[in-house]
Parts: structure tokens; C-alpha cells; sequence
């Protein structure tokens, strides 16, 4: 057997304990030179390589999609460009793969309560998707679509992709959802529905393909799209939001979390769906954020905080611990809110304003 190098995947991030892989350049047996990428895998906030630490053939020991434990086995280095079978089969027999320097790399299988939903309806078993490690819909919806022979969908460029997204808006918001997905990385963007902007104009390099009409957005689902982004900001007609919400989860799209990579989510932190966190926002620990929100630029969200679906907080904006906002709730720029606070649902509170007492639901607060 030739000598072999093991890469194994790092602990990137404090509060992720598996990665997904999102691109593999090249196949297993190709020479790679030192230094040379080898992998593209993505954390819950950003993405990250895995870099080849020598000259050598690389051996993959994984595929594009799959979920990586921290320390498991990423591919191998070997002086051959025979692939190693003896060598990963000893690994695997002998219990160690995906350890490195002793750690354990198969914890129990994570499913998130929609993805488990959605596996009880389709009759899904768990030993189907347990390679993946943390299963969340999205996983489920990709497998069902496969076991289907659903077709994938093209991309304006003629490429296709296995993780498609659509936004429905093109405004200043959309721009700012544009360039999170992109810091994000792991999904394509196919385009931009909005009824303001003639097909063919773009977005910051993304065209308009079609109206945000119901007939545009089952044209993109039958295409293959099964992700979209509600990109209207709305800060002025805030309901609007919870409505383009409900059109896109009935024409059956899921919503994929935003997370910029400067934004700072504590592990403890429960997430719905669907929700947008801007550069620099911070959720603190045991917040639970419902689906459709907003946290803009440089917000914070400090511990044990509750906040309901639909609720947009805006830049520069400070909640203290222990805070609960309603449903489809507006706080406007730089407001402060005390220790303890509840806020109701439909509440509008204007920029600038400090919140020491409760506000009932309705209530418009100025400053």
C-alpha cells in the first residue's frame, strides 16, 4: 500500500458539529498539486475548502450533498492513482472512519420536526437518510423529488444544479438577499419574479425571468425550483410579508434561512423557517425566532427572547434578554427595548423609540 495522507473535516465553526458537501471539483484518481482545492463544504453561516496538503492522487470519500461529522474522512492522498480499496475498507472495518486524533465522528442522526413531518407523510424510513447526519426538509424534499425522477432545475446560464432558488422581488431588499446567498453559497439563483421589472432586466447579475402571477411561480416549480426567497422588504406595508409568505409555502417552496457570515447565531438558538439575518445582526442564547422574520443590520436579539413569525426588526435595533414580540410586528431603527418587554402582535414602533412597558397588540408607538 502507498503512502497515504487522511483528510479529515474540520471544526470550522462553534456551532456546527457537520457540514454539508456542496462542490467536489474534480473525480477521484486525478493528480493534485499542494495547496490545490479539493472540496467546497458549507456551514451553517458560510462555506468553506479543504485544501490537498501535498502532491499526490486525491481519493474521494464522500459526494457532493453528503453531511460530514466533524473529524470524519474527507478524501485521502495517496502516491497512486489506483483508488485505495484496502485502505478505506480497513478504516470502515476497523470502526475509524471519520476519526481524527481520536474524536467520534457518528453521532446520532438529527431530523428537524417539519423534516420528520415530512417523512412520516411519504413513509420515508430514517435508515434512508441517515447518511446525511442532520436531515432537515429540504434533504427530504430532494429525495423525494430524485425517487420521482423529478428533472432538476436550469439555471439562466444552461447549467444545472441541484439546489435551485428563486426570489420573489427584485427591490433594494432583494439585492441585500442577493448577496447573502452568495456569501452563503450552496444554492443558484434561477431568477427573480417581480412585477415592477420587465423580463430581462437584472438584479445585481440576476434577471428577471417572469411576473410574481401564481402561473409564474408553478411554471418555476414544475422547472424544478423547490426553493424561494421572499425578497420584498415591505418595511412600509409590513403585512405584505406574512402574505408572500403563505403564497410561496401554498405553491410549495420552502424557504430557506438567510444568515449573512458576520451574523452571530448562539447554538441554543431555535430557528423556524424563512427568516433573513443581515450583516452583523446577533441572536443570543435560547432565542426562539419564528418563521418569515427579519433581524436587519447590526440588530441585537439578546437571550431568551421569543419572536413570532412575520416580525421585522430593523437596523440598529437592541432587544434585551427576555423580550417577546407578537406576530407581524414593525420595531423601527435603533429602537431600544427593556429587559422583559412584551410586545404584541401588529404593533408598529417608529425609529428612534426606547420601550420600557408592554405594548398591546395594535398599538402604534411613536417616538
Amino acid at each position: 500500500m502507498s503512502d497515504i495522507t487522511a483528510l479529515v473535516v474540520p471544526k470550522e465553526t462553534v456551532s456546527d458539529d457537520t457540514y454539508w458537501v456542496v462542490e467536489i471539483p474534480m473525480e477521484s484518481g486525478r493528480r493534485v498539486s499542494r495547496d490545490e482545492t479539493l472540496g467546497v463544504l458549507e456551514t451553517s453561516k458560510a462555506t468553506f475548502e479543504i485544501t490537498s496538503p501535498r502532491d499526490g492522487f486525491v481519493h474521494y470519500n464522500c459526494s457532493v450533498d453528503d453531511h460530514l461529522p466533524v473529524g470524519s474522512l474527507f478524501a485521502a492522498i495517496s502516491d497512486s492513482a489506483e483508488y485505495p480499496t484496502e485502505y478505506f475498507a480497513s478504516i470502515a472495518a476497523a470502526g475509524e472512519a471519520g476519526k481524527s486524533s481520536g474524536t467520534p465522528t457518528t453521532p446520532g442522526m438529527r431530523v428537524s420536526k417539519k423534516a420528520r413531518r415530512l417523512m412520516e407523510k411519504h413513509g420515508l424510513e430514517p435508515s434512508q437518510l441517515a447518511h446525511l447526519g442532520i436531515v432537515r426538509v429540504e434533504d427530504v424534499e430532494r429525495f423525494i423529488a430524485r425517487s420521482k425522477g423529478e428533472p432538476e432545475a436550469v439555471t439562466s446560464s444552461g447549467a444545472s444544479n441541484g439546489r435551485p432558488i428563486l426570489l420573489l422581488g427584485g427591490s433594494g431588499h432583494a439585492k441585500m438577499c442577493i448577496d447573502i446567498l452568495r456569501q452563503m453559497g450552496g444554492f443558484e439563483i434561477v431568477g427573480i419574479l417581480d412585477r415592477q421589472l420587465p423580463i430581462g432586466a437584472q438584479v445585481l447579475g440576476v434577471p428577471v425571468v417572469g411576473c410574481d402571477s401564481d402561473e409564474d411561480l408553478a411554471a418555476q416549480f414544475e422547472a424544478g425550483v423547490r426553493h424561494a426567497v421572499n425578497a420584498v422588504g415591505a418595511s412600509l406595508h409590513h403585512e405584505l410579508r406574512a402574505k408572500i409568505y403563505q403564497r410561496l409555502l401554498n405553491a410549495g417552496f420552502t424557504l430557506p434561512n438567510l444568515i449573512h457570515p458576520t451574523a452571530a447565531v448562539e447554538p441554543s438558538v431555535e430557528m423556524g423557517e424563512g427568516n433573513q439575518l443581515m450583516a452583523n445582526a446577533t441572536i443570543g442564547s435560547a432565542v426562539v425566532l419564528g418563521n418569515n422574520c427579519i433581524v436587519n443590520a447590526g440588530s441585537v436579539v439578546s437571550h431568551d427572547s421569543l419572536i413570532q413569525d412575520h416580525v421585522h426588526i430593523a437596523p440598529g435595533t437592541t432587544l434585551a434578554g427576555g423580550v417577546t414580540v407578537g406576530e407581524n410586528t414593525l420595531i423601527g431603527m435603533g429602537v431600544t427595548v427593556f429587559l422583559g418587554v412584551t410586545i404584541g402582535s401588529g404593533v408598529r414602533i417608529t425609529n428612534g423609540k426606547h420601550v420600557f412597558n408592554d405594548v398591546a397588540d395594535g398599538t402604534v408607538v411613536k417616538a
